[in-house]
């Protein structure tokens, strides 16, 4: 069917045998790993799914991401390129989808290069995250609005995916490209003033004549240093070359790596694949909260607490990271142990150059200052200071501090005083937040016990750093303000469990 200058056919596919067909009829090799990934986990038994597939066109404004690349090139681009948008349910025509318009579900869209490789993607987090799904955190994320056709604009949220070329697009060019995008699109803001592969690599400093179309030439962990520095972009890398994997292992990379993508900020990790290395993306996590395990090292096995032996860490009961890898596809699961067992290095882009900590150094120095004040406090509640009708949460603190589970995130400064609007403490606290010279982002550490942690996702109290100073600010337990010098403000008004931040959405 014609619109305009380009030409839209419908497909209506039901049973994987639909499927295979498809694949047979549009000569996509079962070697295009991706490609069959992303349509598979689209499709399922015997519900429909819509497929609209476009054929190229320079007016197609979604083909922007295919033409881009090709100027990498030097080429034109290819009348063969296509872009396929999914539908949940089945449809019969556009008229109908139009019709409908306020009901569809859009499930997202892939740009195909000519060998059925993907150019650009932004697949619906849906097709892992089902519907109350309360066990996998798709955290960063980007939402596209596009116009199909006139009269049908549809929406979805998801996180960005390349597949290298091999050629001028590969690994570690195309998760730099997503995260790019990622960035740009979610400070509304050039952020990368690049985006494109061949970009990418000339700001790595990669030299001109080593960018063609056949040089298969990826990018070392310092290119991607240079490339950031150039640009003027804030990051942190952590390079684990030289260390051995016990040395790994005490490190604790993979809380870094969850409080930075808990925080809005996904990674690019360099991995060992066999005898190279590969970069993939980090952007969100899977959940256990009936993880035997979590309680059995303890209970069964007397092994140390899983945060440094003193508190139980959070990472407990994350079971998978959830990773975008251009050879296998997006939205993939990984155990997170054996991640860190394969991890060589990341690179973590940071909204501000200010941040200086990381998350695990957050929850360890929260620790030490709980530690610290647990006894004056104890000593408030035994001295009937802390009082109302609801201290239980204040005696359940004290009967918990040998049981305390830690989680840290960062947070923008005017999201955390937002939570305190209506709080008794909120002058104080925004007192304490103003005198740090104008922070936009503070480090928090989370306080709960297994119980609230896992099956009420909830916090009894929390721990704020300057993430450039690594001072803490102040600690909120409940009816109980701590601030430095031993300072501490009491309320007897209502001071309850709160749900956990989630500053990217969740």
């Amino acid at each position: 069917m014609p619109f305009g200058k380009f030409k839209i056919n419908l497909l209506k596919i039901k049973k994987a045998e639909d499927l295979i067909n498809f694949f047979q009829t549009r000569n996509i090799s079962n070697k295009r790993i991706p490609a069959h990934k992303i349509f598979h986990s689209l499709i399922r038994q015997d519900h429909e799914t819509t497929i609209l597939e476009v054929n190229f066109s320079k007016t197609y404004e979604l083909f922007y991401h295919y033409i881009n690349e090709c100027k990498d090139y030097g080429s034109d681009p290819s009348d063969s390129a296509k872009i396929f948008h999914f539908f949940d349910g089945g449809y019969d025509s556009i008229d109908e989808l139009i019709e409908k318009k306020d009901t569809l579900i859009y499930l997202g869209f892939c740009i195909f290069r000519p060998d059925w490789s993907i150019s650009y993607s932004l697949i619906s987090e849906k097709i892992i995250i089902r519907e109350k799904d309360h066990y996998a955190f798709l955290v960063n994320k980007i939402t596209s609005k596009t116009e199909i056709v006139k009269g049908l604009s549809v929406s979805v949220s998801g996180f960005p995916y390349i597949e290298k070329d091999n050629g001028i697009v590969m690994c570690a060019q195309a998760v730099l490209a997503t995260i790019a995008d990622y960035w740009n699109n979610k400070e509304n803001r050039q952020i990368f003033s690049v985006t494109t592969a061949s970009a990418i690599s000339l700001e790595a400093g990669v030299l001109t004549e080593e960018i063609k179309p056949d040089s298969r030439r990826g990018l070392t962990i310092q290119e991607i240093n240079n490339c950031l520095k150039k640009m003027n972009i804030p990051f942190k890398t952590q390079n684990y070359f030289t260390l051995t994997q016990e040395m790994i292992k005490s490190a604790r990379p993979e809380t870094n790596i969850y409080g930075f993508f808990e925080s809005g900020w996904p990674i690019l990790c360099i991995v060992k694949a066999g005898k190279q290395f590969h970069a993939i993306s980090v952007i969100g996590h899977t959940f256990d909260r009936n993880n035997w395990l979590a309680m059995a090292d303890i209970g069964y096995y007397h092994r140390p607490l899983s945060g440094d032996g003193q508190y139980h860490s959070n990472m407990a009961w994350i079971r998978n990271f959830i990773i975008h890898d251009d050879n296998f596809g997006p939205y993939l699961f990984i155990p997170w142990e054996k991640f860190a067992e394969i991890l060589v290095a990341y690179v973590v882009i940071l909204p501000s150059s200010s941040i200086k900590i990381t998350p695990l150094q957050s929850e360890r120095i929260a620790y030490i200052a709980l530690k610290e004040f647990a006894k004056l406090y104890r000593n408030l509640l035994d001295t009937n200071e802390i009082k109302g009708d609801d201290i239980l949460w204040a005696r359940q603190f004290c009967e918990h501090t040998s049981n305390l589970v830690l989680r840290p995130l960062f947070i923008k400064t005017s999201d955390l005083l937002k939570r305190y609007a209506n709080h008794e403490f909120f002058s104080t606290v925004k007192r304490i937040i103003e005198q740090q010279n104008k922070l936009e982002w503070l480090s928090i550490v989370e306080i709960s016990w297994p119980e609230i942690y896992c099956y009420q996702r909830m916090k009894i109290g929390l721990v704020v750093i300057n993430p450039d100073s690594n001072e803490v600010l102040m600690i909120h337990l409940p009816k109980c303000l701590i601030v430095r010098n031993d300072n501490y403000y009491l309320t007897d008004k209502h001071d309850p469990i709160r749900a956990h931040e989630a500053p990217a959405g969740n």
